[in-house]
């Protein structure tokens, strides 16, 4: 997807400024290598780790948690009220502090962006109990590229599976 959208933005802007296609085109080709590798980044992680379980206090590394082949354990029920910005009942919160205290998830993935009371903790019990937990934020960095923002992450999710063998 990501690479049908490069080589289309590339052909739009192509079509605007024709005597930059060219170097429109070059640099669609270039992003394009580079998602490459990290999607590569991301096929070692699934090679190692398939089916590792980890709680997310919010979902926005869904489709990086599904692509390397990760199993998300975190309740529903507390997932969909972190989302609407809700506390979650009482037995989903029970529900994820008993796997970290069990030591059920490899890593916790944490969005500081949403952060509240509730994730807070979370994220003091998988430190406690020294799970990794993993930043993961749902909007760029200033001052990062797309790819060094996603290599980032795809390099401290690594490296919190690494370190929970």
């Amino acid at each position: 997807m990501v690479h049908e959208v490069a080589d289309q933005v590339a052909t739009e802007l192509g079509k605007l400024q024709p005597a930059k296609a060219d170097q429109f085109r070059q640099a669609a080709g270039q992003f394009e290598t580079e998602v490459g590798a990290l999607e590569g980044k991301v096929g070692e992680i699934a090679a190692a780790n398939r089916g590792k379980p980890v709680i997310v206090t919010e979902p926005v590394a869904h489709y990086l948690v599904e692509a390397a082949g990760l199993q998300d354990v975190t309740p529903q029920s507390f997932v969909k009220a972190i989302e609407a910005e809700s506390d979650p009942s009482a037995a989903a919160v029970a529900e994820i502090q008993n796997a970290i205290n069990a030591k059920q998830a490899m890593a916790v993935i944490y969005n500081p962006q949403t952060e509240s009371p509730v994730t807070r903790n979370v994220r003091t019990a998988a430190e406690q109990n020294r799970i990794p937990v993993v930043e993961m934020t749902e909007t760029l960095p200033e001052g990062k590229t797309y790819v060094q923002w996603m290599d980032a992450q795809i390099a401290a999710l690594q490296n919190a599976l690494t370190q929970n063998r």
